[in-house]
């Protein structure tokens, strides 16, 4: 078996965390596209350094989705999410 493609989700926690949590678990279940997807709340363990975590995940990703809602434009956190992405090359795939 080959090495699954992972996939970061960006998103503005308050409006975009059940989205992110749902994409994540749809793209997860598709075995023939073996898809790992990362998102922040749910893949970063207690005591563990969240920017450093995230940074890697970003780094090690070969798509950066971002999901678009009402406050994902005034997110700090996801601007710096993607301007790690832009950093490291991803593809960048836009989900509303």
């Amino acid at each position: 078996m080959g090495e699954k493609v992972k996939i970061f989700i960006g998103y503005e926690t308050k409006t975009g965390l059940d989205l992110a949590l749902h994409l994540k678990e749809a793209l997860e279940k598709i075995e023939d596209l073996k898809l790992s997807a990362f998102v922040t709340a749910e893949n970063i363990k207690i005591g563990e350094i969240e920017r450093e975590k995230r940074e890697e995940a970003i780094k090690n990703s070969k798509y950066f989705v971002v999901i678009v809602t009402i406050l994902a434009p005034h997110s700090v956190e996801l601007k710096k999410e993607i301007k790690l992405a832009r950093e490291f090359n991803q593809e960048n795939l836009i989900r509303r």
